[in-house]
């Protein structure tokens, strides 16, 4: 019975870790703003698919523009 119960618990805890920071840019440190891109699981799908996750924080009176562009390819 503990071994199923900690069986369970690790079970729902372990996804939790699964994600990975890929890169967090920050272009200016004074104007904290920041790019964060955070790959949703830690390997890229058999199919060959990783989901990311970009955060952009701009929280200066100035506007910005950012440009994301994506490729993709069956070599590593």
């Amino acid at each position: 019975m503990l071994k199923r119960l900690l069986f369970l618990l690790v079970s729902l805890v372990a996804p939790l870790g699964a994600q990975e920071m890929l890169f967090n840019h920050v272009p200016d440190p004074k104007a904290k703003t920041k790019v964060e891109a955070t790959a949703l699981f830690n390997r890229p799908a058999p199919g060959g698919f990783l989901p990311v996750r970009v955060t952009v924080n701009n929280p200066s009176e100035q506007e910005g523009k950012i440009t994301i562009s994506t490729t993709s390819g069956d070599s590593y």
